[in-house]
């Protein structure tokens, strides 16, 4: 069985040359990193009063944002008349999407992790203030893996519904902030981490269920234009 699932894993990251536009969307995941590289950084540096700010980790959300565009290259796949005749057409949408989706959140975090890591080593006095609130980042990851699936059948409620999660989330967080409110709830780092990792694994499952319960649900033209109803292979 894990033989099979390895195996199934390696077809995913193969069939993802074979994504509608993937060239150009492999361009969209290196500019949403390096911008998510960039903003991560300025968090981390930040003063409190400008996390307060801000608010949201826009760092965390471009690299979660990043990790997205893959799988949307393997969704696409659904829409081409060659995997419409073939029995990957129902995994595509209820699993692969899924691990592909859990890799790039998993690579995200890491990548959140380094970053402050790394600045933390060279300001250790800053630390407590850099690794704070880190469960927030995992809860940004929960929430776009649940709406990950959505986005493909309900494209405009979708993005409507991420712009209000976000914005009232930011919002939140900076309330907090200036309430002295610790987002992190004293987890020590570890346990921090953990949770996020947990959370990641959640919102996988959550968008595994909510994929198959809308399987049968057509692409919306917003999602890949109208493509969508032509099957660009």
């Amino acid at each position: 069985m894990k033989e099979k699932k390895q195996k199934d894993i390696k077809t995913y990251i193969r069939l993802l040359r074979y994504g509608m536009d993937a060239r150009r969307l492999l361009w969209g995941i290196l500019i949403f990193v390096v911008i998510g590289i960039a903003f991560e950084i300025m968090f981390a540096l930040g003063t409190g009063e400008y996390r307060i700010q801000v608010g949201i980790d826009f760092g965390a959300l471009f690299l979660y944002c990043a990790a997205i565009y893959p799988a949307q290259i393997l969704m696409s796949l659904d829409i081409s008349r060659m995997v419409q005749a073939s029995p990957y057409k129902r995994k595509i949408q209820t699993g692969a999407v899924a691990i592909v989706s859990l890799c790039g959140n998993l690579t995200a975090f890491v990548m959140v992790l380094l970053l402050r890591g790394l600045i933390a080593w060279g300001m250790p006095q800053e630390a407590a203030r850099i690794w704070s609130g880190l469960p927030v980042v995992g809860l940004m990851g929960l929430a776009l893996s649940i709406m990950t699936p959505l986005l493909y059948k309900f494209y405009l409620f979708s993005i409507v519904a991420v712009a209000f999660m976000f914005g009232g989330g930011g919002s939140f967080v900076a309330i907090g902030g200036n309430l002295g409110i610790d987002m992190s709830g004293g987890m020590s780092l570890p346990a921090a981490i953990a949770l996020c990792v947990a959370l990641l694994f959640l919102g996988t499952g959550i968008q595994c269920l909510v994929a198959r319960l809308i399987y049968k649900r057509p692409f919306s033209k917003g999602a890949f234009g109208n493509a969508a109803g032509k099957k660009f292979v």
